[in-house]
This record gives C-alpha cells, structure tokens and sequence, in this order.
C-alpha cells in the first residue's frame, strides 16, 4: 500500500467520523458545533496539539545561521502554549481549528507528490480547501461561528452536510483501496 493510499484512507475515515454525527444525532451536533467556537477545553487541547506540531516541524527544518533557536524550543513550546491559552481564549477554539486545518495538508501534500494518477488532485484540492479554510479561522475567527450559525439551522441542513461529507469520505476511502 503506497503512503498516499494511506494517506487517502486516513482522511476519508476522519472524514466520515466528523460527518456522521450528523446523520446519526443532528440536533446533538448542532448543539455541539455551535459551542465549539467559545470551547476553551477544546480551544487549549487544538492549540496545543497545532502548537507541539508547528515546532516539530520547526525543530525539522533546517534554518541556517537560526538553528540555534532550536535549543531552546523545548523550552518556549509550552511557554507560548501557556501564554496563547491564557490571551487569546476568546474564540480560541475556531484560532486553533485554523491552525490545525493549516498543518494537516503538508502530510497529504507530500503523499500526492510521489503519485503519477491523475485522481491525486482530489487530495490536493482537499487540502488548499483546508488551508483557505484555515487561514480564515485564524485570522477571522467569528467567520467560523457565523458559518455554523447559517449551515446548521435545521435538521435537514445538518443531514445534508453530514451526507455530503460521508459521501467524500468513502469516496477518499475508495480511492485508497481501489486506485492509489
């Protein structure tokens, strides 16, 4: 199995656990994801995890005259975790989201570069999506609140995103068994 099947596998089943629960328990995610942007449980734990990754990769690339910054990342990490969690808490939640859709494409990015199949684009469009997505919700974190607000009014709206999102799960699914 290549690393982009897996790739591909790997996003179609976080995508249909999102997408379910809103198939299965509308009003229940509805309550949940118009919460989610004031959550700050959830806010410190997205943050942290975006925060620990981001300096992962910084600790991985080289940076010159500047590698010397890597000593003390160790140290500064949970710093800057403490300090953006105790700040920024207002809307924390849909700030970290951003950050978190900002850093999962670069996996699925590097997956597609070694593929040939022209199907490889579906990921790519994927993830740009995400990447907008999160630029948006870290810069304009209210925009996450007013989306939820609009799409997920009723019932039927949220089983149609849910369905929609199942739908390209087992899509990605599918392409990672059958083509990649």
């Amino acid at each position: 199995m290549t690393i982009l099947a897996q790739v591909s596998l790997i996003t179609g089943i976080v995508f249909m656990l999102l997408h379910l629960p809103c198939i299965i328990k509308p009003q229940l995610a509805q309550k949940a994801l118009k919460a989610f942007p004031r959550n700050k449980i959830m806010g410190g734990v997205i943050t942290t995890i975006s925060l620990i990754w981001a300096a992962y990769l910084l600790n991985q690339t080289p940076l010159g005259k500047f590698d010397v910054i890597k000593d003390y990342l160790m140290i500064a990490t949970p710093v800057v975790i403490g300090l953006v969690i105790y700040f920024m808490d207002e809307l924390l939640a849909a700030r970290a989201l951003g950050g978190l859709l900002i850093l999962i494409p670069a996996p699925i990015l590097t997956a597609t570069r070694t593929s040939d199949s022209p199907l490889r684009l579906i990921l790519v469009v994927i993830a740009y999506i995400m990447v907008i997505a999160g630029i948006i919700f870290i810069l304009n974190p209210y925009k996450l609140r007013n989306l939820i607000a609009k799409l997920f009014d009723s019932d039927s709206s949220i089983k149609i995103i849910g369905i929609s999102g199942t739908i390209i799960g087992i899509l990605l699914v599918v392409l990672g068994l059958a083509v990649y």
